[in-house]
């Protein structure tokens, strides 16, 4: 890295996402899609380089590409806990979406607009 700097060091003082900067800024394997906007980026870049800066609304990253492998379907006993997780996950959603419309529809409050800009919070 530019300057002597360590970047790991830098991801873990620097990083907006906790869980990345714990790991040194580390952001794992995943598939173009699991990388949003810069998926492509990621991809064309080869490994040990820097992508970035790059906008990531409303910040700026800077990604270190540290190794790629070889990507292969999952069996089903391999994906079994994901979609597990993934449906439980979307049921939650939907029960929670239901609760709340059914709270929504017995009660009698009303949302004032206009006031909420006369709101203080101290």
């Amino acid at each position: 890295m530019a300057k002597g700097k360590d970047f790991s060091d830098i991801a873990r003082r620097k990083s907006i996402r906790l869980w990345a900067a714990r790991k040194g800024g580390e952001l794992g394997f995943g598939t173009k899609s699991t990388f949003g906007i810069l998926g492509e980026k990621f991809f064309a870049a080869p490994v040990g380089s820097i992508v970035g800066p790059e906008k990531v609304d409303p910040y700026v990253g800077v990604f270190k590409i540290l190794a790629e492998r070889e990507g292969h379907a999952k069996s089903f006993a391999e994906a079994r806990d994901d979609v597990t997780r993934d449906v439980l996950f979307l049921k939650k959603q939907e029960v929670f979406k239901t609760s709340v419309g059914a709270l929504r529809a017995s009660s009698s409050a009303q949302m004032f607009e206009d006031r909420l800009g006369a709101v203080v919070i101290d």
